[in-house]
């Protein structure tokens, strides 16, 4: 098991690269509240650029949030097909929706920006379609709180880079990452794991010859490995294969003697016979 002190300088050093990499990342302000949950919700195992183009598709397909709610999720699977497991995504969301509708009777949700950090975490703990991530993603995007949510492309790429124990729900990797990160960086290091998990560090197999951070991560030193082993096995010069032994020359058995047939007595040996 490694110290918090050990992981907290692993993510340190996992992130320095990633921010010279990628930029800033900074939060866009002035976004409704329930667009907000939206985005978060359709990130998780998408990449920004999938999201982008459907929150540009969301306002152009319905008449408003609504309708967006009370919408089958193959309707609005329809609507943003780009992006993906939309439908078990879009389930969420009108579940979600339906939920906070019923107990306020309104979509515009901007009062929530006025819970303390306690409470807000709480309403998404507890209310349908809501969980511990949730409500950390709640805390980072509606309040002035700490908070990086261990969605499940956080999950993916801390436990490549060793940097998850065995064992350890959400709620406690949270905690860790709350702990380990300052405030003023929390959003920062839960986008840059994205931008990470969304380009080489993705579902399935990862493209770890083209991540920068393979030369510490333990994910990718084993993989790599591997394969440079497996390259120089391929490489190695096979034995030559021994040519057949050629057969030994037999030796050639003599020709058996040929009888001569005596030659028929000619004409005039038979003339000289009848004179006699």
């Amino acid at each position: 098991m490694r110290s918090f002190a050990e992981r907290q300088a692993g993510l340190q050093k996992a992130v320095r690269p990633l921010r010279k990499k990628f930029g800033k990342q900074q939060m866009a302000s002035g976004e409704d509240v329930a667009l907000q949950l939206v985005r978060f919700l359709l990130l998780e195992e998408s990449s920004h650029a999938e999201v982008n183009e459907a929150m540009v598709r969301i306002p152009a397909g319905f008449v408003d949030l609504n309708e967006l709610r009370i919408s089958f999720p193959e309707e609005i699977a329809e609507v943003v097909p780009g992006v993906s497991f939309i439908q078990r995504k879009a389930s969420r969301i009108t579940q979600l929706f339906n939920a906070m509708f019923l107990r306020h009777n309104t979509m515009t949700w901007e009062f929530l920006r006025t819970y303390n950090i306690r409470d807000l975490r709480q309403y998404f703990e507890k209310i349908d379609g809501g969980d511990a991530v949730l409500s950390a993603a709640a805390v980072m995007l509606l309040s002035p709180g700490h908070a990086i949510p261990a969605d499940s492309d956080v999950r993916r790429t801390l436990g490549r880079l060793g940097l998850t124990e065995h064992g350890e729900d959400v709620a406690a990797l949270q905690g860790f990452l709350e702990r380990a990160v300052a405030k003023e960086q929390g959003y920062e290091t839960w986008a840059l794991l994205h931008r990470l998990a969304e380009t080489v560090c993705v579902v399935g197999e990862p493209a770890c010859a083209k991540c920068l951070l393979h030369g510490f991560c333990p994910t990718g030193i084993d993989k790599l490995t591997k394969k440079a082993k497996k390259s120089e096995t391929k490489t190695e010069k096979k034995p030559e294969k021994k040519k057949p032994a050629g057969k030994k020359p037999t030796a050639k058995k003599p020709k058996a003697a040929v009888k001569m047939a005596a030659k028929p007595a000619g004409k005039n040996n038979q003339k000289k016979k009848k004179k006699k």
